[in-house]
């Protein structure tokens, strides 16, 4: 509050602040604030060329931060600037936009940072998103989300484009891995978690989080990203919605909006959605495009003529920021209807209002922060750790000490195997900018004294001369598939099996009879029943970052141990791919009985190296009111001879509905550490909040009826309690 308080402005005077600001704004400064470009429109050499050398234009700065006072600015080019790089750029363009610009306006400079500050050269990469679901770990991805915004703030970016509330529910799509879980319950947690631990602040100074994509991207009919969409009303609101209004409560800055379109709306000109995140919830923040989203308006969706159009209509929806990101259009367009009439200043003075709000809080009129990079080493081996699921181990794991190993597959020598996309490049296949302390699992296999050989030439879609004799000296096979970093459209796939070349690897070594051990490094669930058979153990690792190759290496030799739980389904069959939350026609099988959905792995699934066993179930009653609460309590004794943790799950289920009820859903969960021996009572109270549901008309309702609660280890294993929920308050 330092320079604010010199420019007479105390702590509670924000909004007369921003108000004193706007009555001083010329109209072209207003759509600046709501214009943001991308950084490489500002540099030498043309936009995002393969030569970006990031060397600013002044010409260029000159046209956009003065003459069209943009007022923000985002991404970055080919490569990843180190720290002092970003010093540099984001110090020279916030310079020359408060020296250059009338009211001396800072920037709001934004990065994707969505598994660390991963656009940074040799800053730590975490899990991506759905790994840290699979931990079931709050406090861990809130722990995260500090660390990200850290090493952001000491690169001078205050923006940050994550977490991602979209659901895992289409396993086809190519950005799951970004997702925390196809469970609303656990986005909706994680999502304000991550929030939590982003938005704190430092020597006067914060990031903004930017909560996307609103709203039901991740569900594409085909698979495809940006492809059409279609979900219920009812599951919009009972699932897609509630962890964005979850993250909002926690205080989220900014919104982007889904490229995709909803039931036939896209989502820059959803004005119904916007006003119930706006209106109804009371978001004060802003309400950003995705890249270049107004042109596909036109272009793609075809629900506006031209560019103008579809400028008019996304602003009046609700969208306060478009991300353009090449040039002045929107600036020129917006500026032209709005002197036509055709959009308020009342529109363009919330919007600006709501981004000059964001601008305040973070601290942009403040000093920049000076701190250098964190490494977060041990937070990162943490998360690795906790992030990948055994699902499968039939005495192969842990190693035993002495073994001989032979290490096979795409990924088992290879950093960007296990950082996955998004990692210094925008694909992350570039093993240029590998970290320098990131290590592949062979190299930490090695650094563990495992007798382990590489066998070479298995790639993600060619098997090479590998050969049955190839792994005549092992003891075990190790083979590390899945699929390679990529995303966005870039990642659509036809199918959802494994490459034909992976199964082969896998049915060659299969051929030796020797045990199998199966690492799956992938964003989605590839299909495996032709070879799961024929395996011995299979551990998915999602994508850990970078130091998940040492965290495999320990996990696989015994060193620690596995915790982590499915965050999603894993699908058996391409044609069966509904996934938790399940529906109880999901089951009916060819003769209408039930059996009909048996997926490789069921949602919260995940094995340790020791045992854990529920008992002593209780709850305090068969009656839960609108005041009144269940409360319940379960003991879970660690029953093996290792220390381990174990995630307690509770779901409810609720027997007749007027709308079609889930078998199951999570309602709440909680992550335990114990010693072998030990036991830990842990207890749960269901609030009759966690019982509405969404009726037939989309809206939220409580209904009288008969009811369980189930505890267990996954979705499947529950102890169940009947109980009856009572709605009528007089």
């Amino acid at each position: 509050m330092l320079l604010l308080v010199e420019l007479g402005y105390g702590q509670t005077d924000r909004e007369a602040f921003i108000n004193d600001l706007i009555a001083q704004m010329t109209l072209q400064e207003k759509v600046g604030q709501m214009t943001n470009l991308g950084l490489t429109a500002l540099v030498e050499g043309g936009f995002w060329t393969a030569t970006d050398s990031l060397v600013l234009d002044e010409a260029l700065m000159k046209t956009y931060l003065q003459r069209y006072a943009v007022g923000s600015i985002q991404g970055k080019g080919v490569y990843p600037p180190t720290q002092h790089e970003w010093q540099r750029l984001t110090a020279t363009v916030q310079a020359y936009a408060k020296e250059h610009s009338r009211l001396g306006i800072p920037l709001l400079i934004g990065i994707d940072a969505v598994h660390g500050a991963h656009y940074t050269a040799n800053a730590t990469t975490f899990p991506h998103q759905l790994g840290l679901g699979a931990s079931f770990n709050t406090s861990l991805v809130q722990d995260i989300g500090a660390a990200t915004s850290q090493n952001l703030l000491a690169s001078g970016i205050q923006w940050n484009f994550a977490p991602v509330l979209d659901l895992a529910w289409q396993p086809l799509w190519g950005r799951i891995e970004e997702t925390f879980s196809a469970d609303p319950h656990v986005v909706a947690t994680l999502g304000a978690a991550f929030v939590k631990g982003a938005q704190q602040t430092y020597q006067q100074q914060r990031v903004a989080a930017c909560l996307k994509h609103w709203v039901g991207y991740s569900f594409p009919f085909s698979g495809k990203d940006r492809s059409p969409i279609h979900l219920s009303p009812i599951d919009v609101q009972q699932f897609f919605m509630p962890p964005f209004k979850s993250a909002i409560t926690a205080g989220a800055s900014s919104v982007m909006l889904n490229s995709g379109a909803l039931n036939g709306v896209p989502g820059h000109v959803d004005a119904e959605g916007l006003a119930q995140l706006k209106e109804e919830w009371g978001f004060s923040g802003f309400v950003v495009s995705d890249w270049d989203d107004l042109t596909k308006l036109v272009d793609v969706h075809r629900v506006a003529a031209d560019y103008k159009e579809a400028t008019r209509q996304a602003v009046m929806a609700g969208m306060d920021m478009c991300m353009v990101p090449y040039d002045s259009t929107f600036s020129v367009a917006l500026v032209e209807l709005v002197q036509e009439g055709a959009v308020p200043m009342a529109r363009i003075d919330d919007a600006v209002r709501r981004i000059l709000r964001v601008k305040y809080d973070i601290g942009s009129w403040e000093a920049p922060v000076e701190m250098e990079l964190n490494s977060y080493a041990d937070l990162a081996l943490q998360a690795a750790t906790e992030s990948m699921v055994l699902l499968k181990n039939e005495g192969a794991l842990p190693l035993a000490a002495q073994e001989k190993v032979v290490v096979a597959g795409p990924g088992a020598h290879s950093v960007t195997a296990l950082q996955g996309p998004w990692s210094r490049t925008w694909k992350g296949d570039d093993t240029s900018y590998n970290h320098p302390a990131a290590k592949t699992l062979v190299e930490a296999l090695t650094a563990l004294d495992v007798d382990a050989t590489f066998l070479p030439g298995a790639g993600y879609d060619t098997l090479g001369a590998i050969s049955q004799e190839d792994f005549a000296a092992a003891d075990k096979i190790i083979l590390v598939l899945g699929e390679e970093p990529v995303t966005e459209k870039a990642s659509d796939i036809h199918d959802l099996n494994l490459p034909v070349a992976q199964q082969a690897l896998v049915q060659r070594a299969a051929l030796t009879g020797k045990p199998i051990v199966v690492v799956l490094l992938q964003g989605r669930p590839r299909l495996m029943a032709a070879i799961e058979p024929v395996t011995s153990a299979v551990v998915h690792g999602f994508y850990p970052g970078q130091y998940g190759g040492i965290a495999l290496a320990r996990l696989l030799t015994g060193q620690a141990n596995f915790s982590a739980k499915l965050p999603y389904t894993y699908p058996k069959h391409h044609g069966s791919l509904k996934g938790y939350p399940y529906r109880m026609a999901d089951h009916l099988d060819q003769q209408f009985g039930l059996s009909g959905y048996a997926p490789q792995w069921p949602f919260g699934y995940g094995q340790s190296y020791t045992t854990f066993e529920y008992h002593n179930f209780q709850c305090s009653d068969t009656l839960v009111g609108l005041d009144r609460s269940l409360s319940c309590h379960v003991t879970v004794t660690n029953t093996g001879d290792r220390a381990g943790k174990e995630v307690v799950q509770w779901y409810y289920q609720d027997e007749i509905a007027s709308v079609t009820p889930v078998e199951w859903r999570l309602v709440g969960y909680e992550k335990i550490a114990l010693l072998p021996g030990q036991e830990k009572e842990v207890a749960f109270a269901l609030p009759a909040s966690q019982l509405q549901l969404v009726n037939r008309k989309a809206a939220w309702v409580w209904e009288p009826g008969y009811g369980k609660i189930g505890v267990g280890p996954d979705s499947k294993t529950l102890d169940t309690h009947r109980f009856w929920l009572d709605v009528n308050t007089e």
